[in-house]
């Protein structure tokens, strides 16, 4: 699966759930497109990635990291891999981070 890696956040050699095998995963922050009636958005997306299987997969916690990059759209929403805003959706991210340290 084609998808825009913006980030490699960390490598772990585990059990893979995907292939079944045991080899690198990487926890990776990729380009999505949510296509939802009327508007389109740039998102991050933070999935682990199987290089044996060539895809892309979310635990739990990854799950609900994603769900709440995409706030409140209603369905139905459309999730596409691989956007171009890339490197402003990664501004935003290192912003957003910013803030939130401060904040603390």
């Amino acid at each position: 699966m084609m998808a825009q890696v913006l980030q490699i956040v960390a490598e772990d050699t585990r059990v893979c759930p995907c292939c079944g095998e045991s080899h690198a995963v990487q926890e990776c922050i990729i380009a999505r497109r949510i296509v939802a009636p009327g508007m389109v958005a740039q998102v991050p997306g933070r999935y682990f990635y199987c290089d044996k299987a060539d895809e892309y997969f979310e635990d739990h916690e990854l799950h609900a990291w994603n769900e709440a990059q995409v706030g409140g759209f209603m369905p139905p929403v459309t999730v596409e891999f691989g956007g171009a805003a890339a490197e402003g959706m990664m501004e935003n991210e290192r912003n957003d981070g910013a803030a939130k340290a401060e904040a603390v």
